[in-house]
């Protein structure tokens, strides 16, 4: 969160009219408060808090933004902006490029990097073109990947594989 927030007082002196809204609470939330406020960003920052209306929220949002610098595996929060047709900027660590696809279904910055965040942000803030083209492709993603037959099918292949490597082993050479 302190990467966006970094990101964010970058952006704000070249596009005051963009807000970031941060969705959740937790034992961070009142240090990332103060550390948007020492930045300078009351007004372009908005604390949502816990929110249980997820597809109504990200509907609301314009870019979708995953920051994490450590943990992510695949990352289900990007599958749902997909979903919502939203365009993402995510971290590249863990299985996150396998969704988020640089310059198809989004931008991947690297861990930590605040600067290389502001630029990806700043170039879907300033392209329409752009911002639809990585929603249509997510969501296209999502609806050919990740439906809940495809899921079943994976899912399937992966205990039919497990099944004949017990097999294999059980039996006599």
């Amino acid at each position: 969160h302190s990467v966006l927030l970094e990101a964010a007082k970058k952006l704000a002196g070249k596009r005051p009219d963009v807000k970031f809204v941060f969705a959740g609470e937790g034992p961070l939330e009142e240090a990332l408060k103060g550390e948007a406020e020492e930045k300078g960003l009351g007004n372009s920052v908005i604390f949502a808090g816990f929110r249980t209306d997820i597809p109504q929220f990200l509907s609301a949002l314009d870019i979708f933004t995953l920051t994490s610098v450590a943990g992510e595996s695949l990352g289900t929060a990007i599958l749902e902006a997909f979903a919502m047709k939203k365009p993402v900027v995510a971290s590249d660590l863990g299985g996150i490029h396998t969704s988020v696809r640089e310059g198809e279904t989004g931008f991947l910055f690297r861990p930590g990097n605040s600067d290389e965040l502001c630029l990806k942000l700043l170039q879907l803030i300033e392209s329409e073109e752009l911002r639809e083209r990585f929603a249509n492709t997510g969501r296209k993603m999502i609806e050919e990947k990740f439906t809940k037959e495809r899921m079943a099918e994976v899912t399937e292949e992966v205990y039919y594989e497990e099944l004949k490597k017990k097999k294999e082993k059980e039996s006599p050479r």
